[in-house]
């Protein structure tokens, strides 16, 4: 949302997060999907003309069920990146997620599909999240966390990581600390934004600024400083019943 919002600031957006049913990650992939097509029914009934899933996981699971039912309506946030890392000169790439993304082996399929000759290492880094919801970034259990999964990847001499999760990004630096200066580690949300402005021709709208409406299933303090802490600034919160 961060991210679309700065490259395309005059759209207006509505902004959903089922803080009900998080964490996706560690659940079935039937759950995982009825969750996903319910919040995206929720957007279309507010008005929403397309929508983008925000979720690793939920684009793993659910994204085409999605597109079959809302067709030129939807995009994840998968293949945005298996595209730009496919046409990229990185050949040894590795991928880190939640259990669900990594278990469906959607990136290493994907950009294999395109670029056979690509090296994907997957690994599924599910302390994360909380780490990052938890506020934990300047602690140094954090690093030692990252360090204890990322080690992995540094002796299989990556030369490129996917952050298969949107909290990742909140960590980004000190990702980008751990793996190394000859690691190239972009922010998917950049990549994202692009795609989603050049696959849905969007630009300004014609204003400096649209409308924004924040939605949550679960209105918590947490929820609320977890999400004025990601966007940067303070927003108002909005409970829904899906």
């Amino acid at each position: 949302m961060k991210e679309l919002i700065k490259k395309m600031p005059g759209q207006d957006y509505i902004y959903l997060g089922d803080t009900a049913h998080v964490p996706y990650g560690n659940r079935s992939a039937d759950v995982i999907s009825k969750l996903t097509e319910q919040a995206v029914d929720f957007l279309f009934q507010q008005g929403a003309e397309r929508v983008v899933v925000g979720c690793n996981t939920a684009s793993a699971k659910a994204l085409s069920m999605l597109e079959n039912k809302y067709p030129e309506k939807i995009i994840g946030v998968i293949d945005p990146v298996t595209d730009y890392f496919s046409k990229s000169s990185y050949n040894s790439i590795g991928v880190i997620g939640t259990r669900a993304t990594i278990g469906s082996d959607m990136y290493s399929r994907d950009i294999n599909k395109m670029t056979p000759d690509k090296q994907v290492y997957s690994l599924a880094t599910p302390l994360l999240v909380p780490l990052v919801e938890e506020n934990f970034l300047s602690r140094p259990e954090t690093e030692s966390i990252l360090r204890g999964y990322l080690d992995v990847l540094k002796l299989k001499k990556v030369d490129a990581l996917i952050l298969g999760c949107t909290h990742y990004p909140m960590m980004l630096d000190l990702i980008k600390k751990s793996m190394g200066v000859d690691c190239h580690v972009p922010n998917p949300a950049v990549i994202v934004a692009e795609a989603v402005a050049t696959s849905w021709s969007l630009g300004s709208a014609g204003k400096l600024e649209g409308s924004r409406r924040y939605m949550v299933t679960d209105l918590t303090d947490n929820v609320q400083e977890i999400a004025n802490r990601f966007l940067g600034h303070d927003i108002n919160l909005e409970k829904v019943t899906l």
